[in-house]
């Protein structure tokens, strides 16, 4: 319980008009004091007057997950003022949050319409992990308007905060029926693999260079070969989880855009029959799932991938790579999710990545830095400025070799924006 502003505009206006009669009235100062009392009073029975916190039945409904950059149902805080002889006029809310979400505004305000009021908070998920609501603060006025009542409720909500499954179901949906014609089902087999599938005739607009020759001549027609796309891949995806992925990037950090993509790609690999596993390193290797063919194998990347920790510690690219290389058995299609700063990291990445690509297929896969462009794109209005895009401009040289260097590799370098 405590004044509100109204309260203090009231008696902060008769404080000159107190003044002025203590000086020219000085016999009548006791008008100050009973003017003070009066306020005083006006407050205690606005207090009494008001709604008491245990006649409203306050509730709250808060998501169950939220999703890394998508969409996240919001927390609605719902007051029944029903019971109680008069209900106020509007109702205020604060909201506290700890973990992994966050509210565009923590404070909200609403009028109260047949004895219900209903706020509702907005919500953002920023990190994966385990969020909670951490204390949720309602208050009224009394019907004089000069008294806040005020509850404070503990809440123990929990809100799991896991990598965007909706937008990764929609991408993989969107992939699949792409092509698929209404009413007709998309088959996958057949296509320009190494796998004989086996011979048909020979129709115009074929292509010649499937014609079987020998067949033909036995046949006395022309047949053509027809193949089927190759299945059974091992894909791994590498997430590198160190330092420098933990800097966020379009409302999100680099790990979690680097979950989202990786997790796509794991569908879509066991969809189609290959083999998808997850690796996770940053100082020291984090975790490891080994190629699995069945798509029921899916919620357990799924799970691995939620548990990958923000880790603060630089990035052991020769531990890291060295590692996955001796857990790979087959050759493999291996598609790293990382970054680099500094050409000292770039260049141990570098002999980790020549070593797999002794025996694998690899993908490297970086965000673009928004920041560096933009520095270097934007005009200078000072000194500083001109340091600044002169700094930029030599990291992003470097990254350019850096990248140049991969390619001469042969490792195939995706950059892009998230």
């Amino acid at each position: 319980m405590y004044p509100t502003p109204k309260a203090a505009l009231v008696t902060a206006a008769f404080s000159p008009l107190a003044l002025l009669i203590g000086v020219f009235l000085p016999t009548w100062w006791e008008l100050g004091l009973i003017w003070g009392a009066g306020i005083f009073g006006m407050v205690w029975l606005d207090i009494l007057l008001a709604v008491r916190p245990e006649n409203v039945k306050i509730s709250l409904s808060a998501p169950a997950e939220a999703y890394v950059g998508g969409y996240t149902s919001p927390l609605v805080a719902r007051a029944d003022f029903r019971r109680c002889a008069k209900a106020p006029r509007r109702l205020d809310g604060a909201l506290a949050l700890e973990g992994g979400v966050r509210t565009a505004q923590d404070h909200t305000s609403s009028a109260v319409e047949e004895g219900i009021c209903e706020l509702s908070f907005p919500l953002t998920a920023v990190r994966r992990g385990a969020a909670r609501v951490e204390r949720l603060s309602l208050r009224w006025t009394g019907p004089l308007g000069l008294a806040w009542r005020q509850v404070d409720l503990a809440n123990d909500a929990k809100i799991a905060v896991n990598p965007n499954l909706p937008a990764i179901r929609s991408a993989a949906l969107e992939l699949f029926s792409r092509e698929a014609a209404i009413g007709a089902k998309l088959d996958l087999d057949p296509g320009q693999g190494s796998e004989l599938h086996g011979l048909q005739d020979f129709q115009a607009g074929m292509d010649r260079r499937s014609i079987d020759w020998k067949q033909s001549a036995k046949a006395q027609k022309l047949l053509s070969r027809e193949y089927e796309v190759e299945r059974n891949h091992p894909v791994m995806l590498v997430v590198d989880s160190g330092r420098l992925m933990c800097e966020p990037v379009n409302g999100a950090a680099r790990l979690d855009h680097a979950i989202n993509s990786a997790l796509l790609l794991a569908f879509i690999s066991l969809k189609l029959g290959d083999r998808a596993g997850l690796y996770s390193f940053d100082a020291r290797p984090k975790a490891y799932f080994p190629p699995t063919a069945n798509l029921t194998s899916f919620p357990a990347i799924q799970r691995l991938a939620a548990n990958l920790s923000y880790s603060p510690e630089e990035t052991n690219f020769t531990l890291g790579l060295h590692h996955l290389n001796a857990q790979l058995k087959r050759r493999s299609l291996v598609v790293v999710f990382s970054d680099f700063s500094d050409s000292s990291g770039a260049e141990l990445m570098l002999e980790g990545v020549e070593k797999l690509t002794r025996r694998h297929r690899l993908v490297f896969v970086a965000l673009k830095d928004k920041d560096l462009v933009s520095r270097i794109e934007s005009e200078p209005e000072n000194a500083d400025d001109v340091v600044k895009a002169v700094v930029a401009g030599e990291l992003m040289q470097g990254r350019r070799v850096v990248l140049e260097r991969l390619k001469r590799l042969g490792v195939d370098v995706i950059e892009t924006p998230p």
